[in-house]
């Protein structure tokens, strides 16, 4: 995760330097950091009222919003809250950027698919809010929500975390995974579809995973031996294993070693970049959503063209990454124009958004909008 620093969320130009987060798509509800809506076809740079000069050391864009953490401990929440996601105690839409309780702990944020939060705090305990129901928040009970954290068993060694449809998974700082939530496709990789598991259960017994992600009901993590595996939902060749079935534990896709840069899945299936720089996605292609020139959809990871200088990707049906270069690039759905293409026309190939070199971070909020993070002097 990158390290933001200087970020002054404003009006383009404000700031003594460091970087800017934008929007393009769907902006109501707060998901623009202000209290104005509407459809952003190209950049609107998010309006976040905080202090001028801020550092960031991590943030998380999910369907309906956006958490950032300060580099003083504090975190901060944008957009719906119709199920507490916020966290700050209340179901009322926030924006501009509003405070997550008073602490000065919070280290880091898990990714999120949809209205449930999960984030570890300084002392490695894991707390999650939102919407509970099948028991995605992990601590032990199945249903309602959350409008402010809760801590999630008493461990203190826990390392990252994220959020799927409706299920949770973390990964201890030994290297073990631990899951729960809603199973019935065997997205906990227990070896079996009893659901709902309530509070964390170990993924086997190997402690070798150093990077998982949770989608919609399938699950994918990669070992620190480069590979990468994939479990639950196979809907549309989602987990890129070859075929459509679901499996309850994780199943190694192909025999390559060399996985490297994790990316996002939602629905349709994994898109993750290689050691090489190389862009690869699998799953279901009905919205363009892959990438791939065409709407086929892929059970076997393929190739994006033949480029080697992929840095970082996130997206569902509507897709962003980055080069190298800074330079970012756009594909799949466009449902108010959320490609930042100036228009609302899907695209089934990546189509360069502006000309600007200086992007370094892209999150995808559902099928709504992206976020765009940049530098600028």
């Amino acid at each position: 995760m990158p390290n933001f620093k200087r970020v002054m969320m404003g009006a383009a130009g404000g700031g003594t330097g460091g970087e800017m987060l934008f929007i393009t798509g769907e902006g109501n509800d707060g998901m623009t950091g202000g209290n104005s809506g509407g459809c952003f076809p190209s950049f609107v740079p998010l309006v976040f009222v905080m202090d001028e000069g801020q550092d960031f050391i991590d943030m998380n864009v999910y369907n309906s919003g956006v958490h950032v953490i300060r580099d003083d401990g504090t975190l901060w929440g944008a957009g719906r809250n119709s199920s507490g996601q916020i966290g700050d105690g209340t179901t009322t839409n926030r924006g501009p950027l509003t405070q997550v309780g008073s602490g000065t702990y919070w280290a880091k944020l898990g990714t999120s698919y949809r209205n449930t939060i999960h984030a570890i705090r300084t002392d490695g305990t894991l707390w999650g809010w939102g919407n509970n129901n099948n028991a995605p928040i992990g601590n032990g009970t199945t249903s309602g929500s959350y409008c402010s954290p809760v801590q999630i068993g008493s461990d203190t060694d826990w390392e990252s975390c994220s959020t799927g449809s409706y299920n949770g998974l973390a990964i201890k700082t030994g290297g073990t995974l631990w899951t729960w939530g809603l199973n019935n496709t065997g997205a906990c990789g227990l070896g079996n579809t009893t659901s709902p598991i309530s509070e964390p259960t170990q993924v086997g017994a190997l402690a070798t995973w150093k990077w998982c992600k949770g989608n919609s009901n399938w699950c994918e993590g990669i070992a620190d031996n480069g590979t990468l595996w994939t479990w639950g939902s196979a809907w549309g060749g989602a987990g890129g294993r070859g075929n459509t079935t679901d499996v309850s534990s994780p199943v190694q896709v192909g025999s390559l070693t060399d996985w490297n840069v994790p990316g996002s899945g939602g629905v349709s299936g994994p898109k993750n970049i290689k050691t090489d720089g190389t862009l690869w996605v699998a799953g279901y292609n009905g919205s363009y959503q892959l990438g791939t020139g065409n709407n086929t959809s892929y059970s076997s990871p393929v190739q994006i063209g033949s480029l080697t200088d992929w840095a970082w990707q996130s997206g569902d049906n509507h897709c962003a990454a980055l080069k190298t270069s800074g330079t970012a690039w756009s594909w799949g759905t466009n449902n108010n124009g959320c490609l930042g293409l100036g228009d609302d026309t899907a695209r089934s190939s990546p189509t360069q958004v502006g000309s600007d070199t200086d992007w370094f971070k892209v999150g995808s909020a559902g099928a709504e909008a992206l976020y765009f993070m940049k530098s600028y002097d």
